[in-house]
């Protein structure tokens, strides 16, 4: 120890300023801090049937790339004092299960610069979302029928109600537990079997779905079956 009596000197080693973060000299600070953490595996579900992907246990279309970035965002912890952070990543596909995620790392910490390298493996494992997992048991919620008022429907007009409940469904958000699990046409209607509650037959009048299909067409759930042929 050469620094002078009553002078500032490394906890650690005993060597003299300049001093970083908990008065240590530059070598002992970086011997004893990470920039970062990163896990070696982490894993990941995706729907085997549709391909969906499973995010904080809700089950979203997404991109693989996007599943890298939420890999990372999920289990890189940096350093509580680390700033001005720079981060890369590239995913290299090693199978059809596992993605190594070279990650390199850049920040400050206590006013000096920090440089690492990590590798993060991706493991995918095969799941059934609920969504397939519903469609597979015939499952459905509501079940709607479009129906003329006595008289057969041509096939032109059948084409066409189909195009609106495709429009419909284009329409609506992106939750997968839209869906239509039973469709067929009748002689005077067509019926289709919708797989969640949020489907657009729930909180519609009467009135409204008979105009959202033109005067000779009815719009009708369960619960107006009966007076759908009463008219």
């Amino acid at each position: 120890m050469s620094s002078r009596l009553g002078g500032e000197f490394c906890l650690v080693c005993g060597a003299e300023p300049p001093l970083f973060g908990d008065r240590m000299c530059e070598p002992c600070l970086r011997a004893r801090t990470v920039l970062a953490k990163v896990p070696e595996n982490v894993p990941w579900v995706r729907c085997a049937r549709c391909g969906i992907v499973e995010i904080d246990g809700k089950w979203e279309n997404t991109t693989e790339a996007e599943v890298w970035d939420e890999l990372l965002h999920r289990n890189l912890v940096v350093h509580e004092r680390a700033e001005d952070i720079q981060l890369g990543m590239e995913p290299v596909k090693v199978s059809d299960r596992h993605t190594l995620l070279h990650i390199q790392l850049e920040g400050v910490i206590d006013d000096l610069l920090f440089q690492e390298e990590h590798t993060m493996r991706a493991r995918m494992a095969n799941g059934v979302c609920l969504t397939c997992t519903r469609r597979a048991g015939n499952y459905f919620e509501a079940t709607v029928q479009l129906r003329s008022s006595a008289r057969r429907l041509s096939e032109d007009e059948f084409n066409r109600l189909r195009a609106t409940l495709d429009d419909v469904l284009d329409k609506l958000s992106d939750d997968p537990m839209f869906f239509i699990t039973n469709e067929g046409p009748r002689p005077a209607a067509t019926t289709s079997c919708w797989g969640a509650k949020g489907s657009p037959v729930h909180g519609a009048t009467p009135h409204q779905r008979i105009r959202r299909h033109g005067r000779g067409d009815q719009f009708n759930g369960r619960q107006e079956r009966r007076r759908g042929r009463d008219a």
